[in-house]
């Protein structure tokens, strides 16, 4: 989930890590570009020169402790982003996807549908996000205003842009490249919020918040979780059993995992989304074409808008 699904998406690009793994399971991964190996040593160098340190070994690198690196700020801490250009990563992770070379094999993919909520973290304004794009008048906002036409304010506009330039876009590129390989790709959109959460979560599903549904631990002694109900529990059952069927039964050659709903993988050029809840509340809907007009602008796009600078 999350870096942890860029690392994933990274192995599949990887040509060392060829042959070593049968299938992957990509939650929340994000566009963010990978770091040029270039610019990821002069940023080692002026680290090292900003902690005392002139031409370190491996050694003396090692000896540092934690905490040096937990109390670091810009510009000596760099994004959640893997460095391509060597021999573990040669090319971008993107660029790997986009010319369908990742290795062969079945995916799950999906988001979240706050997503955004993340990027508060990372210092990201939303809404100066919709200020910036009609300042530099990169692309037409009115096609992305086109593109959400229900939504009012740049701060709902931001969160909704952010997330999916960021996020759900990233979906809609493994599964093109999966459907250029010919492998399956089951691609999912988790919008469920337990009962006792849905005013604290006003916007839908935080990032990292399907984690608990699909590892079927919310009933644990888990002091943030002991409000669970029986019907927020029974939806997580549900949830673990796809995942479940995934890692059992999924091969290259199959084509749906069963479930509340038959969940069809997307095959030869279908377009299919799995929505895991529905408003917050639990349902299931298999969907043709999931914001396929959005992702496509976006998927054009994302290169040059997604970054943390």
């Amino acid at each position: 989930e999350s870096a942890g699904a860029r690392s994933v998406l990274s192995l599949m690009a990887s040509p060392l890590a060829k042959g070593l793994f049968h299938k992957a399971i990509i939650q929340s991964g994000y566009t963010l570009p990978d770091i040029p190996r270039r610019k990821a040593l002069a940023s080692g160098a002026a680290l090292t020169r900003h902690l005392g340190l002139e031409n370190p070994d491996a050694a003396q690198l090692r000896a540092l402790p934690a905490d040096t690196f937990w109390q670091l700020t810009a510009p000596h801490v760099i994004g959640p982003a893997p460095v391509a250009g060597d021999i573990v990563l040669p090319e971008p992770m993107l660029e790997t996807f986009f010319a369908a070379r990742q290795h062969p094999m079945p995916v799950m993919v999906g988001s979240n549908s706050d997503e955004a909520s993340v990027l508060a973290y990372f210092g990201v304004n939303l809404e100066a996000q919709i200020r910036k794009l009609r300042r530099e008048r990169r692309f037409g906002l009115g096609l992305i205003r086109l593109l959400y036409p229900a939504v009012r304010g740049d701060r709902e506009l931001g969160r909704q842009v952010c997330r999916d330039m960021a996020f759900t876009t990233l979906g809609f590129v493994v599964m093109q490249a999966q459907s250029r390989r010919g492998v399956p790709c089951w691609r999912y959109w988790f919008d469920y919020v337990a009962e006792a959460e849905r005013d604290t979560y006003a916007h839908g599903t935080w990032h990292g918040n399907e984690v608990p549904y699909v590892f079927d631990n919310l009933a644990l002694a888990d002091p943030v979780k002991a409000y669970a109900t029986a019907a927020d529990r029974a939806f997580a059952g549900q949830v673990a059993d796809y995942w479940v069927r995934f890692a059992t039964d999924a091969t290259a050659q199959s084509q749906a995992l069963d479930g509340p709903v038959r969940w069809l993988a997307c095959v030869r050029g279908r377009d299919r989304l799995l929505r895991i809840g529905m408003n917050k509340k639990a349902g299931w809907r298999l969907e043709n074409r999931f914001m396929r007009a959005r992702l496509a602008l976006f998927k054009r796009v994302m290169r040059y808008h997604v970054t943390l600078d």
